[in-house]
């Protein structure tokens, strides 16, 4: 009988071993897992830029519309859980400027708002635009580049300045790099 009572004991030993492992090694059922999802938008969208701000992704990127020959802006935010909270697009509708392949660059929020440098490609202009935390347009200011291919990069804030830097490409084979610095207002 001694050896019955320790061959139960030994499995009860390891059933306890076997559900205390389980409960050590089982992950929290309250974490939030990760998550691949497709933004709901119909058309060729190129995203450059991802901030994190009151609990949302904030994307910044490009928007091709083939069909209706409409080029433009993509500012969009996303929950933590990738479900779609809002999206805005600011269009070249004049058909005038070439967003789509040359605003690869960073956007910032400061004072309650996006601010956003963009290329235009056909102008040879640097614009530099501000929405609304929701990607509403407030204005924008138009920087002339004097002939040179900008290409805006990042920007940063400093006080009530903003620095836009980035790659510059003279005639030629010679580059470099630009500094933009504009004020807030």
């Amino acid at each position: 009988m001694n050896s019955d009572k320790v061959y139960t004991f030994s499995k009860l030993i390891g059933y306890v071993s076997f559900v205390l492992f389980f409960m050590a090694a089982k992950p929290d059922v309250h974490a939030q897992s990760g998550f691949a999802k497709a933004i709901p938008i119909d058309a060729n969208v190129s995203t450059f830029d991802i901030i994190f701000h009151n609990d949302q992704l904030i994307l910044r990127g490009s928007i091709e519309i083939d069909s209706l020959g409409l080029i433009g802006l993509l500012i969009a935010g996303i929950d933590t859980n990738g479900i779609l909270l809002w999206k805005n697009f600011l269009y070249d509708t004049a058909f005038s400027f070439d967003w789509y392949r040359f605003t690869s660059s960073r956007f910032l929020i400061a004072d309650d708002r996006l601010v956003i440098p963009v290329r235009n490609d056909q102008p040879g202009e640097i614009a530099v635009y501000f929405t609304d935390l929701v990607g509403h347009e407030l204005f924008h200011r138009n920087y002339s580049s004097e002939g040179l291919f900008l290409y805006p990069f990042d920007i940063n804030q400093i006080g009530d300045e903003y620095f836009v830097t980035g790659h510059i490409s003279f005639s030629g084979s010679y580059s470099g790099i630009f500094v933009l610095k504009i004020k807030s207002n």
